[in-house]
């Protein structure tokens, strides 16, 4: 069996736009906006840059961050990069293991690169995926990702699979449950990571979009069974946030969509 959370419904009628009115109406009730730092609300756009991708192929080692990236960036009128496949595995492999990459000159050419952005006035949002956990190529699908993953009503975990080039194998990839107080520990010690390394944002993928999922774990310290990626993902988010703001208030976290 399962409770439902109250549900409101409104009956109207007219477009879309008096519906979302009535919503907003409703949502700013209930919630409270948090507050930006006045860059972010100045800011002209953002770089979507995957230095590296799944393949192992390296888009832009991070000697090319200050010069060649922020090139790229500066033409096209934008003032923010983000930094995704900036880790070891690039992108979609090996999360949740985030490692300066070796072979792009490791921690200390990553903070250098980070630097180089800044210096010519780009501001540094990197990138981790908010719930996927890779299940080959590290140890901590074993030790640890099986233990916080959802689980299916037959005992199954929820997975999904991502396969980007015929060069390297798919990545499949665990589904995080958001009620796990170790998953929640990771990726706000990621969140500390990045401000580390003089990022200014991190972003979260896969989480504002996300429909909600049962999760039958007795593992997560939920009720069996319980709806994750619904009022556990604000609390997930917001703990990130006010963990940072208290660290920095001009850091910011982001999510890949725009949703309540």
């Amino acid at each position: 069996t399962y409770t439902a959370p109250e549900t409101r419904v409104h009956e109207y009628e007219g477009t879309w736009h008096k519906a979302a009115d009535y919503y907003r109406d409703w949502f700013m009730s209930v919630s409270t906006i948090t507050d930006q730092p006045q860059w972010l609300k100045e800011s002209s756009g953002w770089m979507l840059a995957i230095s590296k991708q799944q393949n192992d192929e390296v888009m832009y080692s991070y000697d090319k961050y200050a010069t060649e990236l922020a090139d790229a960036t500066l033409d096209r009128g934008l003032d923010i990069v983000g930094l995704f496949g900036w880790a070891h595995g690039g992108h979609d492999r090996f999360y949740p293991y985030y490692y300066p990459d070796p072979i792009r000159g490791g921690e200390e050419e990553l903070i250098k690169g980070i630097k180089g952005l800044k210096d010519r006035g780009i501001r540094v949002i990197m990138y981790v995926n908010g719930q996927l956990i890779d299940q080959t190529g590290t140890d901590y699908w074993e030790k640890t990702g099986k233990h916080v993953t959802l689980v299916n009503k037959d005992g199954g975990y929820l997975s999904e699979t991502w396969h980007k080039y015929s060069d390297a194998p798919a990545r499949t990839h665990g589904r995080a449950c958001f009620h796990s107080e170790e998953w929640r520990n990771r990726m706000l010690n990621l969140a500390k990571l990045a401000h580390s390394y003089g990022a200014d944002g991190i972003i979260y993928d896969q989480l504002a979009t996300r429909a909600p999922a049962f999760c039958y774990s007795p593992e997560h310290g939920h009720t069996v069974p319980a709806v994750s990626i619904e009022a556990d993902k604000i609390e997930y988010i917001s703990r990130i946030q006010d963990a940072m703001h208290e660290i920095d208030p001009e850091f910011i976290v982001m999510t890949e969509g725009v949703s309540d």
